[in-house]
């Protein structure tokens, strides 16, 4: 873990990037049952159901950051 952190440090520091955006869509369509989802950056999309009284959270898209060797050689 400790080498891939400072991976993803090293990666920070030299993109010299002082903010960032995150941003996130979602388009349900009601004919064919279906949902769309564009994230940007870190950002993730959830859709929320009650199932037998109790709240299901669905996660509509994964997670995207610097936290796995993947996310880190996008960049």
């Amino acid at each position: 873990f400790c080498s891939l952190e400072k991976k993803i440090q090293e990666k920070f520091e030299a993109s010299k990037i002082p903010d960032g955006s995150t941003a996130v869509i979602s388009y349900i369509d009601n004919i064919k049952g279906l949902v769309y989802t564009a994230t940007l950056a870190d950002s993730e999309a959830f859709l929320y159901s009650t199932v037998e009284n109790k709240l299901k959270s669905i996660p509509l898209s994964p997670l995207r950051n610097l936290s796995t060797e993947k996310d880190l050689e996008r960049l």
